[in-house]
């Protein structure tokens, strides 16, 4: 694989990125994350949206230093580029091209990153440093070919969303992960190099500045590798916004192609539809309810959303008249919908299927019909299911279609096709038994 490098303004034009200048997690009201921070939500995205994974930002560094991709390829190139990078008190070189080496001149010299930088832009070439037996000829093609994009005054900011799980809050205490710290490091650092005016203590700055991008580069690269690392974890996880998993009862009660759902589950599962009925289509008295319920002056969409998740915890402080009126929501919200049910963990093929939904006004389980039990490989003793809601016409039209209420094909066992998929088995009959028995 040949390494290619990122052109950081192109990116940064091309994806809108916008900069991080403030080292402050807060702003000054200690409630919301400062607008031109880490953590901004201005530049990030707002917290529990999709973007705030994908958003990058960048650091203006005020200097430019070596991409730290590329750091220790640059180095390689010349014998004495480290001790010119790293250079000891009152160090100054020179390059003498007819020899190719730094000699020390404390009178015309210069030293750091700046004086390789000035050398790279007035030959437009590393060819002048390269010596056999010292340096690779398809490294100094490689930096020639990439030569503009060598040195940086910009380091991109990871995604907030990929850095959000490292904060932590304690009683006394705000503890952040190595990455989040490097980044203050440098916008620290940046913004003090603009007030010094000796060369030397700028010099010193400016390696500091390129110590952190080296850690972040680092921390990167130890990062994106393993189960738990940015590429699994972050970028190629799959995940389902809006999505339960919940125990699983039978009832003959329930329908053969129906699933009893509590009216909270509905609720946060069809979060966005119940946000529409109490906002959208102006819902003034259960809007007013909710308001007087969580007492907040004004009420707003993630006030709702922290309701509707600690409606199970706050089930028996909630009003009997809220309760009413959530319910009617959640029948409302359901109609003429379906909903793609898992038996969780798979056990067979027929652990996949679709089902009309009942809201149930009782319990914290999923009801499902007692001839279900055979073919899901329920025996109650905390089995569970998964439910997928299907926000588009589409994905509800095929649901519909995969149904048993409107395909007979469904009552065919897919494994074994002269087998029938609703067999009255001893469970079965255990469970019509217990339920009708009086």
């Amino acid at each position: 694989m040949q390494l290619k490098l990122l052109d950081i303004e192109k990116f940064k034009k091309e994806n809108n990125c916008k900069p991080v200048t403030s080292t402050n997690i807060f702003y000054s009201d200690k409630r919301n994350f400062d607008p031109n921070g880490l953590w901004s939500e201005e530049i990030f995205g707002k917290i529990g949206f999709k973007e705030r994974r994908q958003l990058f930002g960048y650091i203006n560094l005020n200097c430019f230093i070596i991409n730290p991709v590329i750091f220790d390829l640059v180095l390689s190139v010349h014998p004495d580029f480290k001790k010119v990078i790293y250079f000891k008190e009152n160090d100054k070189f020179i390059f003498d091209e007819e020899n190719k080496i730094f000699i020390k001149d404390e009178k015309n010299g210069e030293c750091g990153i700046t004086l390789i930088k000035n050398l790279i832009d007035r030959y437009k070439s590393f060819n002048n440093f390269f010596t056999k037996g010292h340096t690779n000829e398809k490294v100094i093609n490689f930096l020639n070919n990439n030569i503009r994009l060598i040195f940086i005054n910009k380091i991109l900011v990871l995604p907030a969303g990929i850095r959000d799980l490292n904060l932590f809050f304690t009683r006394d205490s705000q503890t952040i992960s190595e990455i989040n710290s490097i980044y203050n490091n440098i916008l620290s650092l940046s913004k003090q190099l603009l007030i010094q005016t000796d060369q030397y203590l700028k010099e010193i700055f400016i390696l500091s500045i390129q110590n952190e991008a080296n850690k972040a580069i680092t921390w990167l690269q130890n990062n994106l590798k393993g189960d738990n690392g940015i590429l699994r974890s972050a970028v190629l996880k799959k995940t389902v916004d809006y999505s339960a998993r919940i125990s699983a009862i039978s009832s003959p009660e329930i329908q053969l192609g129906y699933i009893g759902i509590p009216w909270h589950t509905v609720i946060l599962i069809y979060l966005p539809f119940f946000i529409n009925e109490v906002i959208k289509k102006e819902n003034t008295k259960v809007f007013n309810q909710i308001k007087e319920f969580v007492n907040v002056e004004s009420l707003s969409i993630d006030n709702i959303k922290s309701f509707v998740k600690k409606i199970p915890s706050l089930y028996n402080s909630l009003p009997q008249p809220l309760i009413d009126n959530l319910v009617q929501i959640a029948k409302k919200i359901v109609v003429d919908k379906y909903i793609l049910c898992k038996r969780d963990p798979v056990s067979s093929r027929s652990s996949y299927y679709s089902a009309k939904i009942t809201v149930l006004d009782y319990g914290r389980s999923a009801c499902v019909n007692s001839l279900t039990v055979t073919s899901q490989k329920l025996d109650f003793d905390g089995d569970t299911l998964a439910l997928i809601p299907l926000f588009t016409k589409e994905a509800n039209d095929e649901a519909k279609k995969l149904c048993v209420l409107n395909n007979k094909q469904c009552w065919t066992n897919v494994s074994n096709y002269q087998g029938h998929n609703y067999i009255l088995t001893l469970d079965s009959v255990s469970t019509i038994y217990a339920a009708t028995r009086n």
